[in-house]
């Protein structure tokens, strides 16, 4: 707890922590924290509970059982059905730390750790972003809350199976347990105050809630949508970088998926399409071993690290919200995706082909497939995530009838 040289609270009272129990039949669990706190101390917080004065973070000590009013806020990850615990690494090696909308770690090549050379990382998007000449065009905009749904949508999928999601009144919070990479750890759909006393109030909460779960401070922007309009300048002013821009893609000519996958059954035959749900037990994890072979091989994952994705694999296999989608070439597994539909939206991830399949439009089958049977289970908006750098994907998924919505968008990690 804080000490008595705290300028900003005093407690006199345990707290309630919040508390996730992980095992056979794990149920998230969340109760509302409560601190006794000096009046004077004290400011009302959008999120409820007391609110940490300016500057606080300086003058006082805070212990890692702190948890800021902010950090108080209802559980809306669903419970998963009843499984077997789930065990994961506590590190997990990344390409890069900004993993901007990608939806899984699938969704980058995973060359090295990103907590053991993190301003390399930062280097090498900075150059690459440096070196890309023709950013994308604008796409279509949508209003406020259309964005935030679909980004409620998505970070209900990348809590799926054993992370968090946290809805704090004035943002998303995203917490892994577990695994400190900081695409699995962030905040977005941000609707903080303009005032810059009452920002500021909620940056200390912010810096004090990731610092209590032990985690880096990570910002999802989204600029055209977020507040206030200078949410990100004022990010970047307390110490945030931009770690790679990213872009959210949303299908906006339904036509083209299924002609894509009409055309493609009345081509080569030695092509097969794979749908795959509802599975457990030996069965899961047989279709589990050979989609992850193709992961492991298009985004050069070494073996010893498909522990976690395959039990990842597995548990969504079993999970009703998701289809897996296996297309063999002359009966291998060489390109796969996955789609996750509820609450009338979809969002695709997972989407990588084996190099020595490559060439033969198996990515834009598989990509077309998933957003076909989207589109005719009635989604509202079918999603996926990409680079704003990753050019040749963008063309893909344009070629299938996506297009980005707005501008590349900022992923801001607090950085020194």
């Amino acid at each position: 707890m804080c000490g008595a040289a705290s300028l900003f609270a005093q407690p006199t009272v345990s707290p309630t922590a919040a508390v996730v129990s992980a095992g056979s039949n794990a149920k998230f669990t969340i109760s509302t924290l409560t601190a006794a706190v000096a009046v004077e101390g004290a400011q009302p917080s959008a999120a409820g509970g007391a609110a940490l004065a300016p500057g606080s973070l300086a003058a006082g000590s805070l212990a890692a059982g702190w948890l800021a009013a902010g950090l108080a806020g209802a559980v809306v990850a669903p419970s998963l059905p009843e499984q077997p615990a789930i065990a994961r690494v506590a590190r997990s090696a990344v390409a890069r730390a900004g993993t901007r909308r990608m939806g899984n770690l699938l969704g980058q090549r995973i060359a090295h750790e990103y907590a053991a050379s993190p301003a390399a990382v930062f280097d090498d998007h900075r150059s690459a972003m440096a070196r890309h000449p023709n950013p994308p065009e604008p796409g279509p905009g949508v209003d406020a809350a259309t964005m935030r749904r679909i980004l409620v949508h998505e970070a209900r999928v990348h809590a799926t199976p054993g992370r968090e999601l946290r809805d704090l009144g004035d943002s998303l919070l995203l917490h892994d347990p577990l695994d400190p990479e900081p695409f699995w750890n962030r905040l977005e759909a941000v609707r903080w105050p303009d005032d810059t006393s009452a920002f500021d109030r909620r940056l200390d909460e912010l810096l004090v809630l990731f610092a209590s779960l032990g985690r880096r401070p990570h910002v999802w922007a989204s600029p055209a949508h977020d507040a206030p309009g200078d949410l990100v300048e004022r990010l970047v002013a307390a110490g945030f970088e931009d770690i790679g821009p990213g872009l959210v893609m949303v299908l906006m000519d339904r036509e083209v998926p299924g002609r894509l996958v009409e055309e493609a059954g009345r081509g080569d035959p030695s092509i097969e399409i794979e749908r795959w749900s509802g599975l457990a037990g030996a069965a899961a994890d047989r279709v589990a071993a050979e989609i992850v072979e193709v992961l492991l091989d298009a985004f050069g994952v070494e073996d010893q690290r498909s522990g976690p994705i395959r039990a990842e694999t597995v548990a969504s296999l079993g999970h009703p919200w998701f289809t897996h989608y296996l297309v063999r070439w002359r009966g291998t597994p060489a390109a796969v995706a996955r789609r996750a539909t509820f609450d009338g939206l979809t969002y695709l991830s997972s989407i990588g082909t084996a190099p020595a399949a490559r060439g033969r439009g198996l990515a834009r089958l598989v990509t077309a497939a998933a957003a076909h049977d989207a589109a005719e289970a009635g989604s509202d908006h079918v999603s996926l995530g990409v680079f704003a750098e990753n050019d040749q994907a963008i063309r893909l998924y344009r070629r299938v009838g996506f297009e980005t919505l707005g501008t590349p968008v900022p992923d801001l990690l607090l950085v020194g």
